[in-house]
């Protein structure tokens, strides 16, 4: 993760049904937004680009495994649009009526 991304963004962990889920929040969003959904919003669709920008050893098993949960959280977002479009939704709650 680079310092500019880790640097704008909190990054949080949560124990749900499935296992670990890893959360985050941006500028001006504080809803913390999966982490996968992010990725794809930023244009990193395929799970495999997503994990080497977080995991650069595919053949470590422990960090695979704790990524597991996130990305089965995050299966049914499969393009950049509706990543986008979910990010510009948690913006939209900040924003008072």
């Amino acid at each position: 993760m680079s310092y500019a991304m880790s640097k704008f963004m909190h990054f949080y962990s949560y124990q749900g049904s499935s296992g670990q889920y890893i959360r985050a929040t941006l500028p001006y969003i504080r809803t913390e937004i999966p982490i996968i959904i992010v990725f794809r919003a930023l244009g990193f669709v395929a799970d495999k680009d997503i994990l080497e920008h977080i995991c650069y050893d595919f053949a470590d098993t422990q960090m695979m495994e704790l990524l597991r949960p996130s990305l089965e959280e995050a299966f049914v977002i499969q393009n950049q649009q509706v990543g986008f479009d979910i990010v510009i939704y948690y913006l939209l709650l900040e924003i008072p009526p």
